[in-house]
């Protein structure tokens, strides 16, 4: 916590690392140690707000991915059916011989 009781009176102290250390500023009892946890305290919730976009990002992430997978598998078998065809992973051409190669495997 970083306003400490010490007594009857509450003093902020802000802890501020110093390469492996850790230092304790002192600001006191006044406006200035007022304005300082208030700073803290924006500081804290944008850092928050920040945490849980990068979250919501992740899970908009998966699912587009989730998303484009389906749509890559409905655009297939949708030119699939019209008569086209994806040679070696290239890309779609018209299948000339497609129905007659499919009718002769029935």
């Amino acid at each position: 916590m970083p306003w400490e009781t010490r007594g009857k009176r509450k003093y902020f102290y802000r802890s501020v690392r110093d390469g492996t250390k850790v230092k304790r500023v002192y600001y006191g009892v006044g406006p200035l140690a007022n304005l300082a946890a208030a700073c803290d305290a924006e500081i804290k919730d944008v850092l928050a707000a920040t945490r849980t976009d990068e979250a919501s990002r992740e899970i908009l992430g998966a699912l587009m991915i989730h998303h484009h997978a389906r749509c890559v598998l409905l655009a297939s078998a949708t030119l699939l059916a019209a008569g086209f065809h994806r040679p070696a992973r290239h890309s779609w051409r018209i299948w000339y011989h497609g129905r007659r190669h499919l009718a002769r495997d029935r």
